[in-house]
């Protein structure tokens, strides 16, 4: 069963990741997106003993995670898309997708 998982990059540069489809609080933060998912990993792998031990809802068995980029964070992590490129491409007023960003 696949959950979506979201990366976001906060102002301070850190990132972290939830499951917003998922009754377990899961997440991971790092100082880079590959940090966030080892932290992101570590946190299910704890949440799949939890549920062993202790009769917690077993949510997490057989998941696999799809890791989705929130919008602001893809332009914050991926600084060099250029957005009147991008808003030419789209279709869409370069406005816009700045008060996206």
């Amino acid at each position: 069963m696949k959950k979506r998982a979201v990366i976001e990059r906060g102002k301070d540069g850190v990132f972290s990741i939830y499951a917003p489809d998922m009754e377990t609080g899961t997440i991971g933060t790092g100082q880079s997106v590959k940090e966030a998912k080892a932290d992101f990993d570590n946190s299910v792998r704890e949440l799949i003993e939890c549920a062993k031990e202790d009769g917690f809802p077993d949510e997490l068995s057989g998941v696999e995670f799809e890791y989705q980029w929130d919008i602001a964070s893809i332009f914050n992590y991926f600084d060099w898309i250029k957005l009147s490129k991008l808003s030419e491409e789209l279709g869409l007023d370069s406005s816009l997708l700045r008060h996206y960003k």
